[in-house]
C-alpha cells in the first residue's frame, strides 16, 4: 500500500471512531420480571423514536443495562443518571419528579384489565355486578399506580408483590388479580392453575409514557420529536398492531362487561384520552369513542 492508500485508511479509521464516539448512548433497564413482548415492543418503540429523530438531532443507539432492575430499582437509576429512560404508567407524583414524554405509548391498553382468578372461582359461572366485584378481595402491587386507583374506586385490594400475588391467588387467599389485557394471556400461560375470568373487565385512563430524568428536557425534546413524526408516519400503529399480545388482546374483550372507573391519579387524562392514537385504538376494541359509557353499575 502506498502513502496515500495508507493516508486514506488512516483518515478512515479516524473518522469512524468518531463517529461512533459522537453517536449518543441511551441506556435503558434490563427486565427482571414481566412479558417480554412487552419489553420487547417498549424498546422497539424507543428505537423507533429514535430512528426518526435522527435526521434533526443526530445518531443514538440504545444500550441495556448489564444488571436486570425491578421498578423501584429502575427509577433510583434514572435519578441518578444511570440509566436515561424507563417506560411507566403515569400519576401524578411519577411526573412531579420526573420528566414524562407526553406519548400515550400502547394507546391506552394498559387502562384495561382483566381478573386473573383460580380454577374454581365463582366469578367463572356468572356475571356479577360491580358492587360484588369490588368487594372480593383483590391482590396488586402497592408499588404501582393501580393500586391507589383501586382502592380509590372501593375495590377492597390488599398488597402483594408482582411475583407473589400469582400464588396468593392459586392458593385461594385472594380472588382477583387485575392484569393489562396485553400481558394476562403470557402470564396465564406461567401460571396454569389460574385462568382469565370470562365475564368481566374494568377500564379507567391509565397512560404508559416514558419518562426521563428531570433535567433531561433535551432528551425529551428528541423523543416528544421523534414520537409525533413516527405517530403521523402510521409506524406506532402498525408496530403495536403487529404483536400477537395487542392481536390477542382484541379478542379477548370481545363479550365482556366493562366497567368504567374513575381515576384521580392521572395527569392530563382528559387531554390525553382525546389523543388520536387512544382513539384508534378503542374503535379496535369497541368502535367508539372512548368517553362513550359503556357499562354502568
Amino acid at each position: 500500500m502506498n502513502n496515500t492508500g495508507i493516508l486514506l485508511l488512516a483518515i478512515s479509521l479516524l473518522f469512524s471512531s468518531f463517529t461512533a464516539s459522537a453517536r449518543e448512548n441511551i441506556v435503558v433497564p434490563t427486565l427482571l420480571e414481566g412479558a417480554t413482548d412487552q419489553y420487547d415492543y417498549f424498546v422497539e418503540l424507543l428505537s423507533l423514536f429514535v430512528e426518526k429523530s435522527e435526521p434533526k438531532f443526530g445518531e443514538a443507539q440504545i444500550v441495556k443495562t448489564a444488571i436486570p432492575m425491578n421498578r423501584l430499582r429502575q427509577l433510583r437509576a434514572l435519578e441518578h443518571d444511570e440509566i436515561h429512560v424507563v417506560w411507566s404508567i403515569t400519576n401524578k407524583e411519577r411526573e412531579q419528579n420526573y420528566r414524562p414524554v407526553y406519548f400515550p405509548l400502547t394507546g391506552g391498553l394498559f387502562g384495561y384489565r382483566v381478573f386473573l382468578v383460580a380454577q374454581n372461582s365463582s366469578t367463572l359461572t356468572r356475571k356479577l355486578r360491580l358492587t360484588q366485584l369490588q368487594k372480593m378481595l383483590t391482590i396488586q402491587s402497592i408499588e404501582w399506580p393501580d393500586y391507589r386507583t383501586l382502592a380509590l374506586n372501593n375495590f377492597n385490594v390488599h398488597d402483594a408483590d408482582y411475583a407473589s400475588s400469582f400464588g396468593i391467588v392459586e392458593r385461594g387467599l385472594a380472588d382477583l388479580y387485575p392484569r393489562s389485557i396485553t400481558e394476562v394471556f403470557s402470564e396465564a400461560e406461567m401460571h396454569p392453575n389460574l385462568v382469565i375470568d370470562p365475564h368481566h373487565a374494568i377500564f379507567y385512563p391509565s397512560f404508559m409514557y416514558f419518562f426521563v430524568r428531570k433535567d433531561n428536557k433535551a432528551l425529551v425534546r428528541r423523543l416528544q420529536y421523534g414520537a409525533k413524526k413516527a405517530f403521523k408516519d402510521g409506524d406506532v400503529y402498525r408496530l403495536l398492531s403487529s404483536k400477537p399480545f395487542y392481536q390477542q388482546a382484541v379478542q379477548l374483550m370481545k363479550n365482556k362487561t366493562l366497567f368504567t372507573l374513575d381515576n384521580p391519579l392521572t395527569q392530563r387524562s382528559d387531554k390525553v384520552k382525546q389523543h388520536a392514537f387512544v382513539q384508534q385504538v378503542r374503535r379496535d376494541f369497541f368502535e367508539e369513542p372512548i368517553n362513550s359509557k359503556i357499562s354502568v353499575e
